[in-house]
């Protein structure tokens, strides 16, 4: 027999050409670059030991028929799983010398990580044509590349970049309302009501946690010039007001001075950017609460109940 693994790679390089037409392009491309460095399977000059071969050929073995496109499917799963695993002790066990693929910053890594893994189990699933089956794993993957744009979502004072009001809400919708779709998806993938219930719930808890770690300076948002929307509105006061507050910033001393990330708290305090969260995100906890009375009988002690899960522990978070 010839193998399997020529047909592996072809089937492979399918899905990368086919991922530039997708919303998830940059984080498929930048994972399974890890799929073509020295010993795997997409190298040219050194092409090691397969797993994903190892299961076509002991499928064929077992079946004795033709692979198909199912069984090629699952081949990649498992290539995904298996590079999962191997980044996660790559990191554990500091012994890649060439780890630092993306600026010593693991946290990359560990993203790709479990981005890999959702993709790894999303082509092992059970294969169905139906939205039910289908949809979690792509609730995972969405909310993991959201995360990843999460990462590059910053703002330069320097290059005058400043995202829009618009383009955080984009980022957020992604990021945190798709994550907390996966627990409607997880009671019943047929309640519509339920996944905008959970859907209102993540935005309103992202802009709640973002209101509350933009004035924590053990927080990394500010150092890490996150274009967060306690930022961005207090940026937009200050060209209201034209006061150049932020104009006289520099993105360095942003990074590297607990001073500077001090005053630019205490303006976003008092340009009024941090009470705008919380309308916000208590205007999407209500959206929620509506939707649950009106759709769901609940006594008034289980509606209670559920309004003291967000808003009295929102307080405390604000508070802490």
């Amino acid at each position: 027999m010839n193998g399997f693994r020529s047909d592996l790679i072809d089937h492979i390089n399918q899905h990368l050409s086919s991922y530039k037409q997708s919303g998830r392009a940059e984080v498929d491309l930048l994972a399974l670059k890890h799929l073509s460095k020295r010993g795997k399977l997409l190298n040219q000059e050194l092409s090691g030991f397969s797993w994903g071969e190892l299961y076509l050929t002991l499928s064929y073995f077992l079946k004795r028929r033709k692979m198909t496109e199912e069984d090629f499917e699952k081949a990649f799963g498992i290539e995904c799983i298996f590079l999962s695993a191997d980044i996660v002790d790559d990191i554990c066990d500091l012994d890649d010398p060439n780890l630092p693929t993306f600026q010593n910053e693991d946290r990359y890594l560990i993203l790709i990580s479990q981005y890999l893994l959702a993709k790894g189990f999303f082509y092992l699933r059970p294969v169905s044509d139906s939205y039910e089956d289908n949809c979690l794993f792509s609730l995972i993957m969405d909310s993991g590349c959201g995360e990843w744009k999460d990462l590059h979502f910053r703002f330069s004072i320097n290059k005058r970049v400043i995202p829009t009001e618009e383009e955080y809400f984009k980022l957020i919708k992604q990021k945190s309302g798709k994550l907390t779709e996966i627990i409607s998806q997880a009671i019943d993938p047929s309640q519509l009501i339920l996944k905008k219930i959970t859907y209102y719930i993540g935005i309103a808890g992202q802009l709640r946690n973002d209101a509350a770690d933009v004035l924590n300076d053990k927080k990394s948002d500010l150092r890490d010039l996150k274009a967060y929307l306690p930022f961005l509105k207090a940026y937009e006061y200050s060209c209201e007001v034209q006061d150049e507050f932020f104009h006289k910033l520099k993105d360095e001393e942003i990074m590297a001075s607990p001073l500077k990330r001090q005053l630019i708290r205490e303006y976003i305090e008092q340009s009024g950017s941090i009470d705008y969260c919380h309308i916000l995100s208590r205007f999407y906890y209500m959206r929620a609460f509506k939707l649950l009375e009106e759709h769901f009988k609940l006594s008034k002690k289980e509606m209670n109940y559920f309004k003291s899960l967000f808003l009295q522990r929102s307080q405390q978070h604000e508070q802490a």
